[in-house]
């Protein structure tokens, strides 16, 4: 059973799988070491991460183990190590030196805090928190790198770290700054397809655009007139767009109503009619008026089509129901003729057998 576990959170390959592995390391007094280096060999820095964390353990077990495994990577030595890492390791493995508190490591992480990749660059600044002020000259290093000035002694390191992703971020998105400023001043004045050629440029840049409220107000804003005009598809592409850079928006149930009923628009289109997108949304005035250009009886048929169905399938069912019980088999006793035992009848028939007297004597009570 725990190779079982073992091997499944191998396979399941994320770092919180990982981590739960220590478990079965920590069994049986070292029992599970040999495995675990096994595991260090077939993975390779695929568990570089969970070595590094593990140095912090409570297990003896365990930090044996992650002391063997980061020799054997190699991972001693943070500013060679993340080189040979892919963009889908490095995070954890920026979160793992932290983690331990690897003081040679702050100078690899202070270098990717403007990282173009998102999840590169938040785990960075998380990993850069957990250092606090032992990371203050650090920062102080990395600010004067970036602005060419040395920060005020008073600073400390939470007001060094603002002021240092505040100048990264504005460098980083200064390329895609006009072409979003020029989309939205578009937006605004009512040039939908201008607006629409500078957000699609912005998002071939930066396609993970944190401030994306306005990009997604933009595409929707376009959705909507498509869908007046009766481009269905096109609408539900750029309300779809929208929901994905903006999912928490204010209006984001809106978008899904668009999407909804430019979808509905199309299966109309192809004879299908879905009566029951333009009813669950009666304070739509375009559905209200699409359900009403729909005849009373079309609906009704829909419905009633509906119903149909569902009664035909139940009534099916029934049916076959009732067919298996009585098709069922019946059970009948057979009796093997191996089985049948007859020696004791061709005993008693044998010739030549005297017959026994079994006549009872009379006993009488005394008295």
């Amino acid at each position: 059973e725990p190779l079982l576990l073992f091997r499944s959170l191998e396979h399941i390959g994320t770092h919180a799988a990982h981590t739960l592995a220590f478990r079965v390391i920590a069994l049986d007094e070292g029992l599970w070491l040999p495995e675990a280096r096994n595991w260090v060999r077939r993975r390779g820095a695929g568990v570089l991460a969970a070595a590094i964390t593990a140095r912090g353990h409570d297990d003896r077990y365990v930090r044996r183990w992650s002391r063997w495994a980061v020799e054997h990577l190699g991972a001693e030595d943070p500013g060679r190590v993340v080189q040979s890492l892919d963009e889908a390791q490095l995070p954890d493995v920026l979160r793992a030196y932290a983690s331990i508190r690897m003081q040679s490591a702050m100078r690899v992480i202070v270098s990717y805090v403007d990282s173009e990749r998102r999840s590169v660059r938040h785990a960075a600044r998380w990993a850069m928190e957990q250092y606090g002020g032992n990371a203050i000259w650090i920062l102080r290093t990395a600010h004067h790198n970036e602005t060419g000035e040395h920060a005020p002694r008073e600073w400390g390191w939470r007001r060094l770290t603002e002021q240092l992703y505040e100048h990264v971020d504005a460098r980083r998105l200064a390329p895609v700054r006009a072409a979003l400023d020029e989309g939205i001043a578009a937006r605004d004045a009512g040039d939908l397809e201008t607006m629409r050629a500078r957000f699609d440029a912005v998002l071939a840049r930066a396609p993970e655009l944190e401030a994306a409220d306005p990009v997604a107000e933009g595409y929707a804003q376009l959705g909507s007139a498509w869908l007046e005009e009766g481009r269905f598809a096109d609408a539900a592409w750029a309300h779809r767009r929208a929901l994905r850079l903006a999912p928490e928006h204010p209006r984001a149930s809106a978008w899904r109503g668009a999407v909804g009923r430019a979808q509905a628009e199309l299966d109309r289109a192809r004879g299908v009619l879905d009566a029951r997108h333009y009813e669950a949304h009666p304070t739509d005035e375009a559905a209200v008026a699409a359900l009403a250009s729909v005849p009373s009886t079309a609906r009704a048929t829909a419905r009633g089509t509906a119903r149909e169905r569902w009664g035909f399938a139940a009534a099916g069912i029934m049916v076959l129901l009732g067919l298996a019980l009585l098709w069922r088999p019946r059970r009948t006793e057979t009796v093997d003729p191996a089985l049948d035992d007859t020696t004791l009848d061709e005993t008693l028939e044998a010739p030549g057998l005297p017959e026994a007297d079994v006549t009872l004597a009379d006993q009488t009570l005394p008295g």
